[in-house]
């Protein structure tokens, strides 16, 4: 067993029953600390007379007691999916880059990519892919074959209708009958056209035959993981955690992070600036400074003053103020030993993680619609699809 399973115990043991304020606050301080000590591994980096000393890593769910890690297996947001997850997110960066140091580059232009996008939501409720995720999963499976050598930009109608084919093929079990594949196709150059894309004639074939080179093109592995995926798994797994005594917080950080990741994958390709898993990460944990459960010092990037830290939140999130946590300083080391667990990254990573989102967002807002904050950042791609549908988290 060992301490950390058994300081795990104490996380089950300390959550107080009580309905009020007080209660709730005090049962939050005790199960952050609680979680501190449950990992196995010491918590962020420190430093020991001025220098500094290497932080250990993220805490793993091998320090948990038995009962957590059924929950966890039951709502599939077992900690292995993180580094399953990662590794699949790893190979594509092997595939795209030629140099370690070599930023990705886009096969297609931002303007046609958008129309491809708008396009997709499109078929993907015209097929009835599952609301919301089915947008996500489209995108995502178009910006991994826009980075192919096999990707030509003069085929984008048949490409966006291959790629919503393949995902209703794989959600059914089942062959899509060709004048469906007719009907996507001619939509789909339909909506192309408008934004100045000509094509001739697409039929079924063309389609099927478009569907092979994309699963050739990527190992037939047709389902990654999105943004939305990651967010999913991440409150999941905070909410079992916590044994439930945020899942109303985690719904709203759930439903605010995806309309805020749908404006962020409109606008930023998979793997041109960071990889789904990086997004996520920001996301979450701006969602949780947001929802006063973690102090914004605690996520200050290496390098930067808390002044600087605290004038790049505002000026990024439009705000006049930086929010405040409502949890005493005394529970901070808990919390974030909690989040590393969660999320299975180290804390330097979760901070560099959030500074590029708030970059990307600042930069979206600034090139868009103007002052956008993070809690209506959805609102840039109101047309697409947000959080409609609950997550896991969301049923206890």
């Amino acid at each position: 067993d060992g301490n950390g399973r058994v300081a795990a115990g104490v996380l089950v043991g300390t959550m107080c029953t009580s309905n009020n304020s007080t209660g709730r606050v005090r049962a939050t301080v005790l199960a952050a600390k609680a979680a501190v000590v449950a990992a196995v591994a010491e918590g962020p980096s420190t430093t020991i007379d001025g220098a500094p000393v290497a932080e250990a890593p993220p805490p793993s769910d091998d320090s948990l007691r038995e009962e957590f890690l059924v929950e966890l297996d039951n709502r599939g947001a077992a900690g292995e999916l993180l580094h399953i997850w990662a590794h699949w997110e790893n190979q594509v960066v092997d595939q795209t880059c030629s140099q370690e140091s070599e930023m990705f580059r886009p096969a297609l232009l931002q303007a046609d990519r958008e129309a491809s996008l708008r396009c997709l939501h499109n078929l993907a409720n015209l097929v009835n892919l599952p609301q919301g995720s089915g947008w996500f999963d489209a995108v995502h499976l178009f910006d991994l074959y826009s980075m192919s050598s096999s990707f030509c930009v003069e085929e984008l109608p048949v490409v966006c209708a291959a790629v919503v084919s393949l995902l209703r093929k794989s959600e059914a079990s089942a062959r899509t009958p060709k004048p469906a594949l007719a009907h996507l196709a001619s939509q789909a150059a339909e909506a192309l056209q408008n934004v100045g894309h000509t094509s001739r004639g697409t039929t079924a074939d063309d389609v099927v035959q478009q569907e092979r080179k994309v699963l050739k093109a990527l190992n037939c592995q047709v389902h990654r993981p999105s943004v939305r995926a990651w967010l999913t798994l991440l409150c999941d797994r905070m909410d079992v955690l916590t044994q439930r005594r945020w899942t109303s917080e985690l719904q709203w950080i759930y439903h605010k992070g995806n309309a805020s990741a749908g404006t962020l994958v409109f606008h930023v390709a998979a793997y041109t600036q960071m990889k789904p898993q990086r997004m996520a990460n920001g996301l979450f944990c701006l969602f949780l400074i947001l929802a006063c459960l973690v102090d914004l010092e605690a996520l200050r990037p290496e390098g930067t003053s808390s002044s600087e830290w605290k004038d790049f939140f505002r000026e990024c999130q439009h705000q006049g103020q930086a929010p405040r946590c409502s949890l005493p300083s005394s529970a901070m080391p808990g919390m974030i030993g909690l989040l590393r667990m969660v999320t299975g990254q180290r804390l330097t990573t979760l901070k560099a993680d959030l500074q590029v989102v708030l970059r990307e967002m600042r930069r979206i807002s600034v090139t868009t619609t103007g002052a956008i904050d993070a809690s209506s950042f959805g609102e840039v791609a109101r047309k697409l699809p947000s959080a409609h549908n609950e997550p896991s988290v969301a049923r206890k």
